[in-house]
């Protein structure tokens, strides 16, 4: 799955996507920050001891920070 975190300036979205991801965020860079966070599930280990499997493969979620607004704009500025 994948997901975008979007917002308006400073309500959270490096925060967010820190804590889900356990990623460090780039905070001045041209390119969107990118990562992959496994969404535990419990059911699957309860699965496994009915259905043998060679191993157990979580659900991922693909998140993305876009650059902020901010920084694009004082690039703009920068690279005029």
């Amino acid at each position: 799955m994948e997901c975008g975190i979007v917002g308006l300036p400073d309500s959270g979205k490096t925060s967010l996507f820190q804590a889900l991801t356990a990623h460090a965020v780039e905070i001045d860079t041209l390119k969107p920050n990118i990562a992959q966070a496994d969404i535990p599930n419990p059911r699957l280990t309860e699965i496994r001891e009915f259905i043998p499997t060679r191993k157990i493969v979580p659900a991922r979620l693909d998140l993305e920070k876009p650059v902020s607004d901010r920084f694009m704009e004082l690039a703009e500025v920068k690279f005029r």
